[in-house]
């Protein structure tokens, strides 16, 4: 192919002169229509343009600022050392001509006046363009050769018979492991077997005399000292009635005659083999079968050849199942997918009185064989092994490994084993459920470690080299992260002994991560009783001497008496206590052990039984609380542990609620009595008064004393209302909203209830919540104020359109006293959240859709629910 005719070639010409970069585009564009030239006025424009677009050729002028021409080709040679490059410059010099050489120019061109530069600048581009792309094609040439050499395993050689010089190509040379291109022929027949070097000489000079081709085998030498069968092929080369060279191709057949002799043995051995073997067309008739096949079945060969093999199935097997699992599988042998292999199949077989089991392996066979002289499409090979023995031993070991499988899992527990000349480790599945990981996957050494934490993995590692090289036995344990990601505990066991004429190391890892969990609760419960606040106690009842004696106590029981364990252990309560008092707890101890339930008693002891505790109590008493409880061990009671709590700080606390409690009964009497009288009285005196005559210092006399008799309903209200509510009952919310709405004034107010609920409260106190929150709407939100009484996911809020409640004072309108009325008391919200709280509900206020006032009640308890 003419590269100036029918290729295109890519140029980049670099010069800093802009007027002259052009004109020589121009030209060399003109003098080849299958130029293409692209210019730079600097070289890093020019280096950048060979990144992006990788041209055929660079033109260069040498003289430019920043970079030269010859550094520009340095620059280039570092990324492509073959890229043609043209130094075409007007500032010239042996010494530039000289550098540029040695840089790796492919041209130099000095620049000239007149068109005629750009004929000889065009032949050289397309000269050097030329060379290098033939120089690609025969590297590819070569390349290709080398490959079908290689894969062929084939080599070429030419003898030229003037000089007696032989070359040969790199697929003989690696043939021969040859390492020269060129030798004598002489040298050449070293590589030749000796037996072979003579009649491979006159086979040369046969081809010579009868200028014939010559096909023969022979055998050659390689550098192993292994010979080799090649076929070797010869063919002259002449020109008229003269031969000057001999061709040739040598081709390696030395696995082609191995695989000969491999079938003859797998002839002589299909004869005498064990197995019984069958060979089925594509008819599923039966066109080979061997001396074995034949043995137990009461047949002669020529009865079963050309004959169909499932009707000898079927009259020789014990079950119908195995009759149709062997149809199956022939049927996908001979016509499933090439790389459907079907599984093996076992088949019961009763011949006479003899039953055996045999296992049944199917495998295709080459498309194209001669049995017996007739050409088989397509054929599958049947291998039939007596495996009666095998399969005894087989369910015998079944039972035996489903047996340790058992037992390795009750307890948690698994073997492993590991050889170190093979450097495999073995492991039973228990060791494996462990891991987490399948029974049926095979782990190496270290993949096994990596399931280890890393902390402990070094450790293991340590102690498992020392069992391995010193025989030192270790026991250690470690944690494991199973392939769930959880971290279990286990005990890892190894031990170097002796196994037949190798030592390996064996061993177990156990899972311990119950008992590491009951001894760290253990330790846990161990502290907790230590540091306890409670006095804590352990009493041991013996049935021999039916007595109950101290086993241990805690610190704080110790600081509270000031007795040591060592003074209490192994005493009885009598001993310690005195014959009264340990009585009475000795009676407490045994009604415990006899009812089987807990106790919980209090005493009273005076301040100097317990010297080691100053009493906060001004009469001089010290409380305890004691809590007992029996303890189960072995199925009898024999235990009986006990916590005592100092109480002292309750009963004064409880001492001096009561003197409150009998201050505000006092207080709430005077209020009730002392000064609801008196307001009466002249509530009666202002009505006579009025009816003398009309006056509105009157009327707002009236107003004051009213205002009054609320303050104190109120004020009795909030002191004698509970602050829980022990019981409740399922009451409908509607039904209680709309009785509150009628003992209230609400004027021209409307009530609007949209709630089916059914809720656990105390209706009394409910309809005081609600009593109360509609006087608050009625009260700031005027006479035609309208409330909304509505679900909420966890309770129910009022909502009414009044004028609401600011932000800044939503956390204040709960305070007691707080109101914005001139004639509300303050008491009516305090009482709404008060009622909550006692129902373990939460009150809350916010805004309405229409500006109002929204009171939420949220965790209360559905009836339903």
């Amino acid at each position: 192919m003419s590269l100036g005719c029918h290729q295109q070639i890519q140029v980049l010409h670099v010069d800093d002169e802009p007027g002259f970069a052009d004109l020589t585009k121009t030209s060399l564009e003109r003098k080849n229509d299958h130029l293409r030239v692209e210019t730079a006025t600097s070289v890093d424009e020019g280096l950048q343009y060979i990144a992006d677009h990788s041209p055929d050729c660079v033109v260069s002028d040498y003289d430019m600022p920043g970079m030269d021409g010859i550094n520009f080709l340095r620059a280039v040679r570092e990324r492509d050392p073959n890229l043609p490059f043209i130094l075409f410059t007007g500032n010239g010099s042996e010494e530039v001509a000289s550098d540029a050489i040695s840089a790796g120019v492919t041209d130099y061109l000095q620049k000239e006046s007149g068109p005629e530069q750009y004929d000889l600048l065009t032949n050289r581009i397309r000269n050097s363009v030329r060379a290098r792309r033939e120089a690609r094609r025969f590297e590819r040439q070569e390349e290709l050769m080398r490959i079908t050499e290689s894969a062929g395993n084939i080599g070429g050689w030419e003898l030229t018979i003037a000089t007696g010089q032989l070359t040969l190509t790199p697929g003989a040379r690696r043939l021969l492991d040859a390492e020269c291109r060129q030798m004598p022929f002489d040298r050449f027949l070293d590589f030749c077997h000796p037996d072979d070097r003579d009649e491979i000489r006159a086979a040369v000079d046969s081809v010579i005399d009868t200028q014939e081709q010559l096909d023969r085998t022979w055998r050659f030498r390689s550098a192993d000292d292994v010979h080799r069968q090649v076929n070797m092929t010869m063919i002259p080369v002449t020109t008229g009635d003269e031969i000057l060279k001999i061709r040739g191709a040598i081709n390696d057949i030395t696995e082609h005659k191995h695989r000969e002799q491999r079938l003859s043995q797998y002839r002589d051995l299909l004869k005498n083999i064990n197995d019984a073997v069958f060979v089925v067309d594509q008819n599923q008739q039966i066109v080979y079968a061997n001396r074995q096949s034949l043995v137990n079945v009461d047949l002669k060969p020529q009865e079963i050849e050309h004959k169909p093999i499932m009707p000898f199935i079927e009259q020789y097997a014990a079950s119908r199942s195995g009759v149709v699992e062997f149809k199956q599988a022939l049927a996908t042998a001979l016509n499933g997918c090439e790389n459907e292999t079907p599984d093996s199949v076992e088949l019961t077989v009763t011949a006479g009185e003899s039953e055996s089991v045999y296992q049944y392996r199917f495998s295709r066979v080459s498309s194209s064989l001669r049995f017996n002289s007739e050409e088989v499409s397509k054929a599958v090979a049947i291998v039939a092994r007596d495996i009666t023995d095998r399969r005894q031993r087989d369910q015998k070991l079944e039972q035996t490994q489903e047996f340790m499988s058992k037992m390795e899992e009750l307890a948690n527990i698994g073997a492993w084993e590991y050889d170190p000349e093979t450097g495999k480790p073995t492991h039973t599945t228990g060791e494996l459920q462990i891991y987490g990981v399948d029974p049926e996957s095979s782990l190496t050494l270290d993949e096994a470690l990596e399931f280890y934490h890393p902390e402990d993995k070094h450790q293991l590692k340590t102690n498992f080299r020392e069992c391995l090289e010193t025989g030192e036995p270790y026991e250690m344990d470690v944690r494991v992260t199973r392939t769930d990601g959880e971290q279990r505990w286990v005990t890892a066991q190894g031990q170097r002994i002796q196994q037949q004429d190798t030592q390996v190391v064996r061993g177990y890892v156990q899972d311990i991560t119950a008992r590491k969990e009951r001894m760290n609760a253990l330790e846990q419960i161990e502290t907790l009783f230590e540091n306890a606040q409670d006095m804590l106690f352990i009493i041991e009842y013996s049935t021999n001497n039916d007595e109950f004696v101290v086993k241990r106590v805690n610190h704080a029981f110790q600081s509270a008496t000031g007795l040591s364990n060592d003074d209490l252990q192994g005493k009885t309560p009598q001993a310690l206590f005195g014959e009264a008092r340990g009585q009475k707890i000795e009676d407490k101890y045994r009604r415990c052990l006899e009812t089987g339930e807990s106790l919980h008693y209090e005493e009273t002891l005076a301040e100097e039984h317990v010297p080691h505790r100053d009493s906060p109590i001004d009469d001089g008493l010290v409380y305890w609380e004691t809590h007992i409880t029996p303890v189960k061990m072995d199925g009898d009671v024999d235990w009986i542990v006990g916590s005592t709590r100092d109480v002292n700080e309750q009963k004064r606390r409880q001492q001096e609620l009561e003197r409150r409690n009998e201050r505000l009964d006092e207080f709430t009497s005077i209020i009730s009595h002392d000064l609801r009288n008196p307001l009466s009285v002249a509530e009666g005196y202002l009505e006579l008064a009025r009816s003398d005559c009309e006056s509105d210092h009157l009327i707002n006399a009236v107003k004051a004393v009213d205002r009054c008799q609320v303050l104190i309903d109120d004020l009795l209200t909030l002191a004698h209302e509970d602050n829980q509510i022990s019981e409740t009952d399922a009451v409908a919310l509607a039904d209680i909203a709309e009785q509150s709405w009628q003992t209230v004034a609400t004027n021209a107010a409307v009530l609007n209830i949209e709630t089916e609920q059914r809720i656990q409260a105390d209706s009394g106190r409910l309809q005081q919540l609600f009593e109360n929150l509609y006087r608050n709407a009625v009260e700031h939100g005027g006479e035609d104020v309208t409330v909304h009484v509505t679900e909420l996911d966890n309770g129910f809020c009022v909502a009414d359109t009044g004028r609401g409640i600011p932000k800044t004072e939503r956390e204040t309108v709960f305070k007691s006293g707080y109101s914005t009325n001139e004639n509300g008391t303050g008491f009516g919200l305090r009482i709404v959240e008060q009622i909550a709280e006692a129902h373990g509900w939460t009150v809350a206020v916010t805004e309405s859709e229409d500006g109002g006032a929204r009171f939420e009640i949220t965790g209360v308890e559905c009836a339903e629910c």
